[in-house]
């Protein structure tokens, strides 16, 4: 848990400091953002702790060949009572029916805001 404010200026400040020069943001040509904010919320480093000492082993994974005996059973009582599910994530569409447009009257209700 970290008891830092973060909002959606802290993403922008987060690449900033991890990729870009500081000051990118809010020097000549960066974003419109206030000091206010920009001193308020955090960029979110704080809430990773090993980003400065990133942890680059691979974790150890479980054993997924049928080679070992203890996945083979599981995929034998996988199979005979029933919980192997080789179906089709979703069903595929009878026809393609293309994009569908936007509807007329909706259309001429829209009106432009001002800025």
């Amino acid at each position: 848990m970290c008891p830092d404010t973060f909002d959606h200026v802290s993403t922008l400040k987060f690449i900033e400091s991890v990729f870009l020069p500081t000051g990118t943001l809010t020097g000549s040509g960066g974003l419109h953002i206030s000091p206010w904010r920009y001193d308020t919320v955090g960029d979110l480093t704080a809430a990773l702790p090993t980003l400065a000492t990133p942890v680059t082993a691979v974790p150890p994974l479980p054993a997924t060949s049928l080679l070992f005996p203890e996945v083979a059973e599981q995929a034998f009582v996988d199979s005979v009572t029933g919980l192997e599910d080789d179906a089709q994530a979703y069903p595929l569409p009878a026809t393609n029916a293309g994009i569908p447009g936007s509807d007329p009257s909706s259309l001429a209700t829209r009106r432009p805001t001002p800025h």
